[in-house]
Protein backbone atom coordinates (compact mmCIF):
# COMPACT_ATOMS: atom_id res chain seq x y z
CA UNK A 1 0.00 0.00 0.00
CA UNK A 2 1.40 3.44 -0.89
CA UNK A 3 2.61 5.40 2.15
CA UNK A 4 0.08 8.24 1.68
CA UNK A 5 -2.92 5.86 1.55
CA UNK A 6 -1.62 4.04 4.65
CA UNK A 7 -1.34 7.36 6.54
CA UNK A 8 -4.86 8.35 5.47
CA UNK A 9 -6.27 5.03 6.67
CA UNK A 10 -4.50 5.43 10.03
CA UNK A 11 -6.00 8.91 10.42
CA UNK A 12 -9.44 7.55 9.51
CA UNK A 13 -9.17 4.78 12.10
CA UNK A 14 -8.08 7.16 14.90
CA UNK A 15 -10.64 9.92 14.42
CA UNK A 16 -14.25 9.83 15.53
CA UNK A 17 -15.44 13.27 14.46
CA UNK A 18 -16.97 12.59 11.03
CA UNK A 19 -13.68 13.51 9.42
CA UNK A 20 -13.69 13.03 5.63
CA UNK A 21 -10.63 11.65 3.85
CA UNK A 22 -11.25 11.82 0.06
CA UNK A 23 -11.76 8.39 -1.51
CA UNK A 24 -10.81 6.73 1.81
CA UNK A 25 -13.30 7.28 4.65
CA UNK A 26 -15.94 9.23 6.52
CA UNK A 27 -15.60 9.11 10.28
CA UNK A 28 -14.20 5.71 11.30
CA UNK A 29 -15.73 3.91 8.32
CA UNK A 30 -13.08 3.03 5.75
CA UNK A 31 -14.46 2.59 2.26
CA UNK A 32 -13.75 -0.88 0.85
CA UNK A 33 -13.50 -2.49 4.30
CA UNK A 34 -15.76 -5.14 5.82
CA UNK A 35 -18.68 -3.78 7.87
CA UNK A 36 -18.23 -6.55 10.47
CA UNK A 37 -15.23 -4.77 11.98
CA UNK A 38 -17.53 -1.90 13.05
CA UNK A 39 -20.50 -3.81 14.46
CA UNK A 40 -19.16 -4.81 17.87
CA UNK A 41 -20.35 -2.83 20.90
CA UNK A 42 -22.26 -0.22 18.90
CA UNK A 43 -25.92 0.50 18.37
CA UNK A 44 -27.15 0.23 14.79
CA UNK A 45 -30.20 -0.68 12.74
CA UNK A 46 -29.75 -3.08 9.82
CA UNK A 47 -32.01 -2.97 6.75
CA UNK A 48 -31.93 -4.89 3.48
CA UNK A 49 -32.99 -1.80 1.55
CA UNK A 50 -34.13 1.36 3.35
CA UNK A 51 -36.95 2.09 0.90
CA UNK A 52 -38.34 -1.20 -0.40
CA UNK A 53 -37.08 -3.72 2.18
CA UNK A 54 -36.14 -5.94 -0.79
CA UNK A 55 -32.76 -7.38 -1.62
CA UNK A 56 -31.48 -4.96 -4.27
CA UNK A 57 -27.78 -5.74 -3.98
CA UNK A 58 -26.85 -3.56 -1.03
CA UNK A 59 -27.51 -3.39 2.69
CA UNK A 60 -27.90 -0.39 4.96
CA UNK A 61 -26.61 0.11 8.51
CA UNK A 62 -27.83 3.15 10.43
CA UNK A 63 -25.68 4.26 13.37
CA UNK A 64 -26.76 6.70 16.08
CA UNK A 65 -23.36 7.82 17.36
CA UNK A 66 -22.19 9.17 15.06
CA UNK A 67 -25.39 9.74 13.08
CA UNK A 68 -24.35 7.98 9.86
CA UNK A 69 -25.78 5.52 7.37
CA UNK A 70 -23.38 3.01 5.84
CA UNK A 71 -24.18 1.13 2.64
CA UNK A 72 -22.47 -2.14 1.81
CA UNK A 73 -22.52 -4.48 -1.15
CA UNK A 74 -23.96 -8.00 -0.80
CA UNK A 75 -20.61 -9.20 0.61
CA UNK A 76 -20.61 -6.66 3.45
CA UNK A 77 -17.97 -4.38 1.92
CA UNK A 78 -18.53 -0.68 2.65
CA UNK A 79 -19.28 1.22 -0.56
CA UNK A 80 -20.58 4.54 0.78
CA UNK A 81 -21.24 6.48 3.98
CA UNK A 82 -23.96 9.13 4.32
CA UNK A 83 -24.30 11.95 6.83
CA UNK A 84 -26.89 14.66 7.33
CA UNK A 85 -25.25 16.11 10.44
CA UNK A 86 -21.47 16.42 10.06
CA UNK A 87 -18.68 15.91 7.57
CA UNK A 88 -15.43 17.65 8.47
CA UNK A 89 -13.00 18.21 5.65
CA UNK A 90 -9.92 20.29 6.48
CA UNK A 91 -11.60 21.11 9.82
CA UNK A 92 -14.67 22.60 8.09
CA UNK A 93 -18.08 21.00 8.56
CA UNK A 94 -19.43 20.99 5.03
CA UNK A 95 -22.94 19.94 6.15
CA UNK A 96 -24.77 23.22 6.62
CA UNK A 97 -22.24 25.14 4.53
CA UNK A 98 -23.52 27.20 1.60
CA UNK A 99 -22.79 25.36 -1.65
CA UNK A 100 -21.10 28.37 -3.28
CA UNK A 101 -18.85 28.73 -0.23
CA UNK A 102 -17.93 25.03 -0.47
CA UNK A 103 -16.87 25.46 -4.11
CA UNK A 104 -14.89 28.59 -3.21
CA UNK A 105 -13.07 26.99 -0.27
CA UNK A 106 -12.23 23.67 -1.93
CA UNK A 107 -11.81 24.98 -5.49
CA UNK A 108 -13.96 22.20 -6.94
CA UNK A 109 -16.48 22.03 -9.74
CA UNK A 110 -18.92 19.11 -9.95
CA UNK A 111 -18.33 16.30 -12.43
CA UNK A 112 -22.04 15.54 -12.55
CA UNK A 113 -25.30 16.97 -11.28
CA UNK A 114 -28.96 16.11 -11.05
CA UNK A 115 -32.18 17.09 -9.30
CA UNK A 116 -33.76 14.48 -7.05
CA UNK A 117 -37.37 14.64 -5.90
CA UNK A 118 -37.97 13.39 -2.39
CA UNK A 119 -40.98 11.64 -0.88
CA UNK A 120 -42.13 14.82 0.85
CA UNK A 121 -42.44 16.63 -2.49
CA UNK A 122 -39.28 18.70 -2.13
CA UNK A 123 -36.36 18.55 -4.51
CA UNK A 124 -32.64 18.80 -3.92
CA UNK A 125 -29.76 19.47 -6.26
CA UNK A 126 -27.25 16.62 -6.21
CA UNK A 127 -23.62 17.19 -7.19
CA UNK A 128 -20.95 14.53 -7.72
CA UNK A 129 -17.26 15.23 -7.23
CA UNK A 130 -15.65 12.04 -8.56
CA UNK A 131 -12.06 13.13 -7.96
CA UNK A 132 -12.63 13.18 -4.19
CA UNK A 133 -15.43 10.58 -3.92
CA UNK A 134 -18.09 12.93 -2.61
CA UNK A 135 -21.74 13.47 -3.44
CA UNK A 136 -23.44 16.58 -2.05
CA UNK A 137 -27.19 17.17 -1.70
CA UNK A 138 -28.17 20.84 -1.65
CA UNK A 139 -31.48 22.46 -0.66
CA UNK A 140 -31.96 26.21 -1.07
CA UNK A 141 -28.23 26.70 -1.57
CA UNK A 142 -27.18 24.89 1.62
CA UNK A 143 -25.51 21.47 1.81
CA UNK A 144 -27.91 19.13 3.63
CA UNK A 145 -26.41 15.69 3.00
CA UNK A 146 -23.04 14.26 1.99
CA UNK A 147 -22.22 10.80 0.72
CA UNK A 148 -18.61 9.62 0.71
CA UNK A 149 -17.63 6.90 -1.74
CA UNK A 150 -14.62 5.51 -3.57
CA UNK A 151 -14.47 6.74 -7.14
CA UNK A 152 -14.05 3.76 -9.45
CA UNK A 153 -11.80 4.09 -12.48
CA UNK A 154 -13.26 2.72 -15.70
Amino acid sequence: MPQKKKQEKNIAEQTNTSHFVPNVSLDKFILGSDIKRYLKNVSYVYEKDPDTKKDVGYDSYCFEKPDLEVWTDKNGIIRSVRSETACYWNNINIVGLRYNKFKEIFQLEPDGQDICYLYDGTSQHVYDFYSVGLQIWVWYGVIRTVIAYQAIDD
